[in-house]
Order: C-alpha cells, then sequence, then structure tokens
C-alpha cells in the first residue's frame, strides 16, 4: 500500500467509520508519520479541518500526531489553531503532541506563539500564552505582565501558568503571580494558586493563605494544597 493510499485508508477509519478497528488505525497513523511523504500535508490539513468542524477530537489527534511526524515544528501553527478550538475533550493526546513539539523545538514553539499573542480570539492568545511556558526566557516577564491584564480570563489563567516556569528565578514574576490572586474570575486565582505552590518561594505564603477563606470553595481548597506545597519547601525568599 502506498503512503497515499494508506492515508485514504487512515481517513475513511477516522472521518467515516465511527465503530473502525482502532488498532489498524494507530498502525496506520505511525506508518505515516514516519514515512517522509511531505505530498500528503495538504490532505492532512485538510482532514484536521474536517475533524474539528465535526467535532471529532480522537480524528483531530491521530490526524495531529501524523503532522507532527511528518513535519516536525512546522506543524506547530496548525496545530496551535487546532488546540484553541473547544471539542469538549480533555485535549490530554493533542497535548502530549504538541509538548513533546516544545521541548524538541522551544524557539520554534516561540515563532509559533508570537502572532497569536495580539489576535482577536481570547483562545488564539490563551494558547500563545500557555506555548511560551514551556520556552520562556526571562524577558517574557514584560510580555507576560501585559497578558495578566487581557479582558479574558482565560488569557490571565494560561498567563499564571507560564509565570509559573519563571517565578523561582525572577522576582517580578513571582509578584505577578501573587498579584493576579486578587483576580476576580476563579479559575485564574486556581491557577495563580497552583503556579505559587511549586513556586519554592516560600514569600508568597502569607498571600496564598489569604485566600483560605475565599468566597469560591475551590479556591479555598487551592489554597490549602498550595500553602501545605510551600510549606513542605525550602526556598530562597529573595
Amino acid at each position: 500500500m502506498t503512503a497515499a493510499e494508506s492515508l485514504d485508508r487512515l481517513l475513511l477509519l477516522l472521518l467515516d467509520d465511527p465503530d473502525s478497528d482502532v488498532d489498524e488505525s494507530t498502525d496506520l497513523a505511525e506508518r505515516l508519520a514516519d514515512c517522509e511523504d511531505l505530498s500528503l500535508v495538504p490532505a492532512l490539513e485538510a482532514a484536521l479541518d474536517e475533524a474539528l468542524a465535526a467535532g471529532n477530537f480522537h480524528a483531530r489527534d491521530t490526524v495531529a500526531g501524523v503532522l507532527a511526524g511528518l513535519t516536525g515544528p512546522a506543524a506547530l501553527p496548525v496545530l496551535l489553531r487546532a488546540s484553541a478550538r473547544d471539542l469538549g475533550d480533555d485535549q490530554d493526546s493533542l497535548s502530549a503532541v504538541l509538548c513533546d513539539l516544545f521541548d524538541e523545538h522551544p524557539d520554534a514553539a516561540r515563532e509559533a506563539a508570537d502572532p497569536l499573542l495580539s489576535d482577536p480570539d481570547a483562545r488564539l492568545r490563551a494558547v500563545a500564552v500557555w506555548t511560551l511556558g514551556f520556552a520562556s526566557h526571562a524577558e517574557d516577564v514584560d510580555l507576560l505582565a501585559r497578558t495578566a491584564a487581557d479582558p479574558s480570563e482565560e488569557v490571565r489563567a494560561a498567563t499564571a501558568g507560564s509565570l509559573g516556569s519563571l517565578a523561582a528565578a525572577h522576582p517580578q514574576a513571582l509578584d505577578l503571580l501573587i498579584t493576579l490572586l486578587a483576580d476576580p474570575h476563579p479559575q485564574v486565582r486556581i491557577d495563580a494558586l497552583s503556579a505559587l505552590g511549586w513556586s519554592h518561594r516560600t514569600r508568597a505564603l502569607p498571600a496564598v493563605q489569604s485566600l483560605a477563606n475565599d468566597p469560591d470553595e475551590r479556591v479555598r481548597r487551592w489554597a490549602a494544597i498550595s500553602a501545605d506545597r510551600l510549606g513542605a519547601q525550602r526556598g530562597d525568599d529573595q
């Protein structure tokens, strides 16, 4: 079977046959990811669009894996945009594909994220900020100070996660995380608490403990978790 025939068969299984053999589609996807036939890319990108339009997250994830294997970091712009489409799943498989690319190609990840930081679509801005957390530089603190004030709570929550990768070494990042504890949206406060809990900066402990009486039950729970983590750490409070 040629690569083109294998792709046709895979797409038939993914898009047209919901009861298809998972083992067969997995085997086809693995072979296509290693086939080095870049002529398949347009068809794969079209299939990804079809999967997104249909809300088919299994097809999305499988095609994303093939694109990542076939083109490496060149797939990032397309895959980041795909991850901004909410299909109602946890996106664990797609995130794993993206994180592997981030780890192997951090400069390409930053390059792909950069144009999305100013996109009118808040979900795309959030994806871009999330990406920076895997390839953060010290100079990103000023950028994240701006996204911490984004009108979208989704972007502010992503900012908290990305600041977490800088907070241990950069006091300004830690201060921004502490500021986000006062955000009006509970999820932003939760993500800031989570990041602070792993920051190794016990200077943040009083601010974390101040949310023990937060009106949101989930925030109170995360305040307790993060306070316990910080209490068990011996961070440098510079």
